[in-house]
């Protein structure tokens, strides 16, 4: 994918922040972002909600350029979701642990590493080590499930949301481990 450019602008949210949402940085549980580009058609401005393992987008505002008007065919255009990935990066803060108390630097750019290795991060989400236990709930979970099991797995996982390739991920391990059956193939019988 290539690196897009754009000017974000994180506007002052909530006074709660999470600071065990990735670590070594933290988030506004609540916050706004503006965010200007050359490959938007408008200017976005999010409002994001932050819980244990997610940001969700609770507002969208889009403002034509000047003398411009909103239409259906460059609405299409807006990435919502790569919208919400540079928010995102841009409201992340780092956290200095010291003796009996946590730091957050709020002034200055977000991170002290490129915005590529800061997406990845955001998208990564904390590190999961895989355990026998969370293999037999992935196990339980994929062989209740009527219909789409790697679906299931993905969204009633106690450790989750977690992304589809994750969830195949440990549905792959469940098996290897021997707490599912080995898959069927199509077609064979």
């Amino acid at each position: 994918m290539t690196r897009r450019e754009a000017k974000v602008t994180i506007h002052v949210g909530s006074e709660s922040w999470r600071t065990d949402w990735r670590p070594g940085y933290a988030i506004q549980e609540r916050f706004t972002a503006s965010i200007e580009a050359d490959w938007l058609p408008y200017r976005v401005e999010l409002d994001l909600a932050v819980n244990e393992r997610d940001v969700s987008c609770a507002g969208l505002r889009l403002e034509a350029p000047e003398g411009g008007e909103i239409t259906a065919r460059p609405l299409r255009d807006v990435p919502l979701g790569e919208c919400i990935r540079l928010a995102t990066m841009a409201a992340m803060r780092p956290v200095a642990e010291r003796p009996g108390e946590l730091v957050i630097q709020l002034g200055g750019p977000s991170t002290g590493f490129d915005a590529s290795d800061a997406a990845t991060l955001a998208a990564r989400g904390p590190q999961r080590r895989v355990t026998d236990s969370t293999l037999r709930e992935v196990a339980d979970i994929y062989q209740r499930a009527e219909r789409n099991p790697t679906q299931a797995v993905q969204h009633e996982h106690t450790e989750g949301p977690i992304s589809h390739s994750t969830a195949a991920r440990w549905v792959m391990e469940a098996r290897k481990r021997g707490y599912l059956p080995p898959a069927q193939r199509k077609g064979k019988r």
